[in-house]
């Protein structure tokens, strides 16, 4: 299999870009993996108008009285769980598109999964953690990398050194593409 990690823990944060050499046997090109892999990104960011509302939430709910501080907590929760929503929606929707389009005709299927399900569909003992010890040695290599390590013998290698990301055409879709380089940074700090 292959294995995509995201570029930190956590629901909603962004996938990692890279390629398998595996697909090369395939008809997934490394352009059009790439610009799967975006899309899917774009589809998890949370939607620039939502995230104005949770930030307008957010100063509302300064207001020093229980009247705005309700109001600024509804309008937060309102745009967390409209981006959750949103987002859900977004990725099922990519994600059987791809694998109708892209994957299905090559005899394979994309599929998001956590940790603990990857594990139970890589056959690794769930009680065994991913990740050993940290020793000196590890000290300057990344989780990301780590648990790549770790998972070696189950999945396919991985390339990182892709051409850079194509800019989005939509305008929303470009800001949170915008977003997503910004949260891609910050997680190789």
């Amino acid at each position: 299999p292959i294995v995509i990690p995201q570029t930190a823990p956590g629901a909603g944060n962004p996938f990692t870009r890279a390629y398998s050499p595996a697909l090369s046997n395939t008809d997934i090109s490394l352009s059009t993996f790439l610009t799967f892999l975006d899309t899917l990104n774009v589809c998890f960011a949370q939607t620039p108008p939502l995230q104005v509302l949770d930030l307008a939430g957010g100063i509302v709910g300064m207001v020093p009285h229980h009247i705005p501080a309700l109001v600024g907590s509804s309008l937060q929760a309102t745009a967390k769980i409209a981006n959750a929503v949103t987002s859900k929606t977004r990725v099922a929707g990519l994600l059987k598109t791809a694998n109708e389009e892209i994957f299905a005709p090559q005899g394979l299927k994309v599929e998001i999964l956590d940790t603990e399900k990857l594990k139970q569909r890589l056959g690794i003992d769930a009680n065994k953690p991913l990740l050993n010890d940290l020793e000196e040695k590890d000290m300057q290599v990344s989780v990301r990398d780590r648990r790549l390590q770790a998972l070696s013998p189950h999945i396919a290698p991985l390339v990182f050194d892709v051409p850079v990301q194509a800019r989005q055409t939509n305008a929303i879709d470009r800001l949170s593409a915008q977003q997503l380089q910004r949260q891609m940074a910050k997680a190789e700090e």
